[in-house]
């Protein structure tokens, strides 16, 4: 049975996000001065108020929407399993077309040499490492290969706030 990797929570715990500071401040400014950061106000525990830093959200794009796109594929649960991951998976169209598509038949296989290649990254990286690079060399190419050094796999929350992994081209980031 191949060993269970999973990526720490504490990845995206909330009290991780950036410090805010009140509306009323200037941005850090006081009588044209910067404001020494200890002075600034810290989040209100277990929140991070996203308008506070960046203003009201003008337009959003659901993970389920890029899936219902085609900008992102799911990664078969059982494939993900069998590599030992815990965590669901999903890769960009671009990375699907660089490392696993092919009208060879193949697909399944190259799929299983990215997912192990992605494995050796996260055994590999530190405990609380949220970004993991696979070198290109790592892993399978296609007959549309563009020649891309590198994938990413990026931890990061879902649309409801569970933990998923997202495998990328550096490009994409």
């Amino acid at each position: 049975m191949p060993q269970t990797l999973a990526v720490p929570q504490s990845a995206i715990r909330a009290s991780d996000a950036p410090t805010t500071r009140s509306r009323d401040s200037d941005h850090g400014l006081e009588d044209g001065k910067l404001k020494d950061t200890q002075e600034m106000s810290e989040p209100r525990p277990g929140t991070w108020d996203m308008d506070d830093q960046y203003g009201p959200v003008v337009a959003s794009y659901t993970r389920a929407e890029f899936i219902q796109d085609g900008a992102l594929f799911e990664i078969p649960p059982k494939l993900a399993s069998d590599a030992g991951f815990e965590v669901p998976l999903l890769i960009t169209a671009a990375a699907q077309g660089e490392f696993v598509a092919g009208t060879d038949g193949g697909e399944d296989e190259r799929l299983r040499t990215v997912l192990s290649a992605v494995a050796r990254a996260v055994a590999r990286a530190p405990a609380n490492e949220v970004c993991f690079v696979v070198p290109a060399e790592d892993l399978p190419t296609t007959q549309a290969s563009t020649g891309v050094d590198r994938l990413l796999a990026i931890t990061e929350p879902g649309d409801t706030g569970e933990l998923v992994m997202t495998l990328m081209l550096p490009h994409e980031m």
